[in-house]
Parts: structure tokens; sequence; C-alpha cells
């Protein structure tokens, strides 16, 4: 089965050979979700992408190795291009090793 939706680009850097791969998958022409992981490191990232007509783009994604969501909102009107950007940070929402106090 071949789907023509769906990317899978493995990769290796030179001169590290450190090797990782990327994922990106296309829903539907206006959704597409992308997802890279490094395996030296084991950081991942991943970006949701979404188009509503010609003129708007909301972006949103999560990256491990800062441990910051964020989002994003495009508006292109003629030949400009305007946007709001927003950040979120999710590390005070999930902790690795929780202290406990005895």
């Amino acid at each position: 089965m071949h789907d023509e939706a769906l990317s899978f680009i493995p990769t290796i850097s030179l001169p590290s050979n450190a090797a990782s791969f990327a994922f990106k998958r296309r829903f539907i022409p206006s959704d597409k979700l992308s997802y890279w992981y490094k395996f030296d490191s084991n950081m991942w990232s991943a970006v949701y992408k979404r188009t509503y007509g010609k003129y708007y783009k909301f972006k949103a994604g999560y990256d491990s190795e800062v441990r910051l969501g964020w989002a994003s909102l495009w508006i292109k009107y003629q030949t400009l291009v305007f946007f709001s950007f927003s950040l979120l940070s999710v590390k005070s929402f999930f902790t690795l090793n929780p202290k406990t106090e005895a």
C-alpha cells in the first residue's frame, strides 16, 4: 500500500553519525502533522499546521529539547504577512523527577 500523503525521511548527520528521522502526514489538504526524532539524544518535536482558505494559517507544536509548546496564527493580506505569535511553556505542567519530602 502506497500513501502519497505520508513521508518518512531517515537522516544520518556527518561526522557524528547521529541518526534521526522525520515523519510527515497530510490528512487532508488543509491539515499536516510533522514529527522529528533524534536517536542520539532522545529529543523530539512535533508541529501541527492547519490552513483556512488562502489567508489564514494556524500552527502549534512542542519541542522536547527546550520543553516548550507554542502556537501561532498567520494572517496574509495581499503581499504582506501579518502574524500573531504566542508561546506557552509546558515546563510547569510536567516534571520528570518529582521530589517528595519525608
